[in-house]
C-alpha cells in the first residue's frame, strides 16, 4: 500500500493543495478501503 502512496504523491508537486490535502487525509482514505473489505 505505501508504493502506491508514493506513486500518488508523486504526481503532484509538494506544495499543491492535492499533495497537502492526500497527505492529510491518507490515513483515513486507507482505513475506509480496509472497513469496506
Amino acid at each position: 500500500m505505501s508504493r502506491v502512496w508514493v506513486q500518488i504523491m508523486n504526481r503532484f508537486e509538494r506544495k499543491s493543495h492535492e499533495y497537502k490535502a492526500i497527505k492529510r487525509y491518507w490515513k483515513i482514505i486507507q482505513q475506509d478501503k480496509r472497513d469496506s473489505r
